[in-house]
């Protein structure tokens, strides 16, 4: 059987089949298109196979190769880790703008999702980065490797969201410049002494929230869920933010029909 015939009998979208048999065959799918028409071993088809039928259960591409791409750079993901969105992506954008020029901002930045921007001390000129709820540490990451003036801690309840996080800072060589803390919200950094800005792309799905199989029965509900409507923990970090002295700002992620609920 050829890679073009595997790709055509998997009944899923061509692109998410393309990739996966890609990566079942450990190449670039720019060579595997290049090359279709090439016969796979036995044990390839099975590993294709296995591959098809994970998908075909619903389990997401990203789970599957253990990858997804996050600002142009390849962040490993597993389970137990939230899959980066694109919609993330600009709130590391408006991380960067923050650090060079504070200000409140509301920017909608996908359907029904915006990021926030709220300067808590107009006083205080940061030069740490806190990412709560750090998941694959994407946005830490990112950040560091972005800024390389500012420090960043990492935060996450989950011990194991953490090992994936300081493997995907070993690979892109900022491990030693960011600060893992295990803990909820704003605890592991409540008794930080320096200027700080707070990051973070929270829970905010509403817990009766209908979603997609793939979503709902395979990424984490800890880091989906955030109370009946969604805004339990974002309200959390947004007091505990407000109330430590050297919190100087908070920028997250949040749907833009919550904003009004957690500003009042």
């Amino acid at each position: 059987m050829t890679i073009e015939e595997m790709i055509r009998g998997s009944r899923l979208d061509r692109v998410e089949s393309e990739i996966l048999v890609a990566d079942a065959l450990g190449k670039e799918r720019t060579w595997m298109l290049a090359h279709a028409g090439e016969k796979v071993s036995e044990e390839q088809r099975q590993r294709i196979s296995m591959f098809f039928k994970r998908r075909t259960s619903g389990e997401p591409v990203s789970y599957i190769i253990g990858k997804k791409e996050f600002f142009a750079r390849t962040f490993h993901v597993t389970p137990a880790v939230l899959i980066p969105r694109p919609s993330t992506e600009q709130l590391v954008v408006s991380t960067v703008r923050f650090l060079n020029n504070p200000c409140d901002e509301n920017r909608e930045v996908d359907a029904n999702v915006s990021v926030v921007t709220r300067v808590l001390r107009p006083d205080l000129y940061p030069k740490t980065v806190v990412d709560c709820g750090t998941g694959s540490g994407c946005i830490a990451v990112t950040v560091a490797l972005e800024r390389l003036d500012v420090r960043v801690i990492a935060t996450d309840i989950s011990e194991e969201a953490l090992e994936v996080a300081r493997e995907n800072a070993r690979k892109y060589g900022v491990f030693e410049k960011i600060e893992f803390q295990h803990g909820s919200e704003l605890q592991p950094v409540q008794n930080l002494r320096e200027a700080f800005l707070v990051v973070s792309n929270p829970p905010y799905v509403p817990d009766a929230a209908v979603l997609d199989r793939q979503v709902r029965d395979f990424e984490p509900a800890s880091a989906l869920f955030g109370g009946p409507d969604g805004t339990d923990i974002l309200r959390a970090i947004l007091l505990e933010a407000r109330n430590h002295p050297f919190c100087a700002g908070i920028l997250f992620e949040c749907q833009s029909d919550q904003i009004q609920k957690i500003m009042a």
